[in-house]
């Protein structure tokens, strides 16, 4: 039913009606729709920016994909990204691009080509001072722009927003344009949508890459400390090793020391007993002119002579220091003597048992070495018996020399059973031996002592199974002018007052029998019974052994002297003392035994008496 009080519309009314709602919904749709379109945008652009992110570890791709999705989706020709250092807190711009560039430039860490500037310098530095956007229709006398610090150019529009993190600013997007007024209120409001995105993408690329910064620092420390940790552990390993050489050498000293105090003392009596030969053979020669006879008696002296050699190489051997007299040796003479000399032992023996050995030599250019020529055969001799044993089953000795530094290197290699390390490391030591019924282990110590008393140096490399090689090295001989030893001829003096104070009856009788001749000679065995009754005046020289019961003969002596300053000491000692030796100081002459000859004797005596004569003339 109508109302009353309005009248029905016409057709033309409800038409004109319709009309217009229908046009007031389009407009709506229309508004909804772009609003719609808008968000859609602007959803894309923050997928793009977020998208960006999946290169975090690629710092270049993300500020590549983030300023190509502000190009694309704004009026923006020219964008650059700014960012904040840590340290300098100055802004870096650290990627630019104009859409004339093929692609975007991106700026490292330490790029020289990379911008920077401070805050509050430029449109930039004031949007990263104050934290708030910037538009700029028209540049044109705008005194805020610093084109020096703009990426890209030319440029009349700008619009810069601040990318900020929790409220701190942590760089700036620079956009600009050739145009004034190229931006839209539709390209603020999105670049003010997606500016905490792209905060939120370039602060993880940055915390990413000082991340990657530190790691990479950590990584070169721990390098650092690595090879730091391995040379202090090598130089550990070498202190090591180097205590562990010196410790071995300790022992081996120490082993030598006994050695050599058990070898000095057999050699002390050995040499005793060699003036039992010696003597009588001397005075055999002095008392027959029958050539059979001589010949006889010359074999018994040489042959004593011999002994006493080898018991002074037994002595020397232990011994580092050098007492020899040495002289020039042809090296490879005596390699070639030995070789000869022991060619039964490595070839004839051998060869009847159906063992098969070879020796080679390789021999070079050498100069001659310090040292003598039997002793260096010994070496050889030692050091070829020592290789043939090791070849139970047969095999191959090398001598080789060559020059090497100012000296000469030998070496003897076999290729015999070797040596495991305990064997290797105890080889030079006295009396060691792997050998079964065979052998007194002095052969290599011997050949260690006279190397080194000669100040050269030996090495023994060896494994079970792969042979030994020895290793010598001495220096070359130095030249030097050699005075031949004259004749001894003994000086006439005084018929003089002699007292022999000596423990071996053996030695008392030879020197009794030579000097009593010409001198009036009285015999005590021990020295403090002699002390008891000595005055001045009691003799004129005195024959003193170094080795007495009851009283040493140093301390004899010198007693001897406090008593009557006028009396002259000789030492007569089969001990091998070296010239500084204290003891040997105390007296005035000394002779070595065991007398090779009686002349050397009777005319050190001589001498004594004269010093005797003129120490009494002076105290008149």
């Amino acid at each position: 039913m109508a109302d009353s009080n309005h009248p029905p519309l016409s057709k033309a009314d409800l038409e004109r009606i319709i009309a217009e709602r229908g046009e007031m919904f389009s407009r709506e749709l229309v508004r909804s729709n772009d609003r719609f379109e808008d968000r859609i945008r602007e959803l894309s652009v923050v997928r793009r920016v977020v998208d960006a992110l999946k290169h975090i570890q690629d710092a270049r791709k993300v500020f590549e994909g983030i300023i190509d999705t502000i190009i694309d989706e704004t009026n923006a020709e020219n964008c650059s990204l700014m960012l904040l250092d840590w340290e300098t807190n100055g802004l870096v711009v650290k990627a630019a691009r104009s859409q004339t560039d093929a692609a975007t430039r991106y700026y490292g860490e330490r790029d020289p080509e990379g911008h920077s500037f401070e805050k509050g310098e430029g449109i930039a530095g004031l949007v990263a001072e104050r934290g708030e956007a910037i538009s700029i229709l028209d540049i044109a006398g705008d005194p805020r722009f610093v084109e020096a610090t703009q990426a890209t150019g030319p440029i009349r529009s700008l619009l810069c927003v601040p990318l900020l993190i929790d409220g701190e600013v942590i760089g700036v997007v620079n956009m600009s344009h050739p145009q004034p007024e190229a931006f839209t209120d539709e390209d603020r409001r999105l670049m003010v949508l997606i500016a905490d995105q792209v905060a939120i993408a370039l602060h993880s690329v940055q915390l990413f890459d000082h991340t990657l910064q530190i790691n990479n620092v950590l990584e070169t420390e721990v390098q650092k400390a690595t090879e730091d940790l391995r040379r202090a552990n090598e130089a550990l390993q070498e202190e090591m090793a180097e205590r562990k050489k010196t410790e071995q050498e300790r022992i081996h000293t120490q082993r030598l020391r006994v050695a050599g105090e058990l070898s000095a003392g057999i050699s002390h009596n050995l040499n005793n007993i060699l003036i039992g030969i010696m003597g009588p053979a001397q005075f055999l020669q002095r008392a027959t002119d029958d050539p059979k006879l001589l010949r006889e008696i010359n074999d018994i002296y040489t042959s004593a002579i011999r002994a006493r050699d080898l018991v002074h190489r037994l002595h020397l051997s232990t011994r580092s220091t050098q007492e020899d007299e040495l002289r020039s040796v042809a090296v490879n003479t005596a390699v070639q003597e030995a070789v000869q000399k022991t060619s039964p032992r490595w070839k004839d023996e051998p060869e009847a048992r159906g063992i098969t050995n070879e020796v080679l030599t390789d021999l070079g250019d050498v100069p001659p070495i310090q040292g003598t020529e039997s002793e260096l055969s010994d070496i050889f001799i030692n050091l070829i018996f020592n290789a043939v044993d090791a070849m139970s089953e047969g095999g191959t000795i090398t001598i080789s020399t060559k020059t090497v530094e100012e000296g000469v290197q030998i070496v003897v290699r076999d290729t015999g059973a070797g040596m495991d390390e305990e064997t290797r490391r105890r080889v030079f030591e006295p009396f060691f031996t792997t050998k079964v019924d065979i052998g007194s282990g002095l052969g290599l110590s011997t050949v260690y002592g006279t190397v080194t008393r000669w100040r050269g140096t030996i090495e023994v490399e060896s494994e079970p199974g792969k042979g030994t090689t020895f290793s010598i090295r001495f220096p070359a001989w130095i030249e030097e002018e050699v005075q031949e030893e004259e004749a001894v001829t003994v000086r006439q003096v005084r018929r003089a007052k002699l007292l022999i104070v000596e423990d071996n009856e053996l030695v008392c009788e030879i020197l009794d029998r030579l000097l009593s001749v010409n001198h009036e000679v009285e015999v005590a065995l021990d020295g403090r019974g002699v002390l008891e009754r000595f005055s001045p005046g009691y003799c004129d020289v005195a024959l003193i052994d170094l080795g007495l019961p009851g009283m040493p003969g140093d301390q004899v002596a010198q007693q001897m002297q406090q008593v009557d300053p006028s009396v002259v000491t000789v030492l007569i000692t089969g001990w091998n003392l070296d010239e500084n030796d204290r003891r040997a100081t105390l007296f005035d002459f000394r002779i070595q035994k065991p007398f090779d000859d009686l002349d050397k004797v009777m005319d050190v005596v001589a001498q004594a008496v004269e010093l005797h004569d003129a120490r009494f003339e002076k105290r008149k």
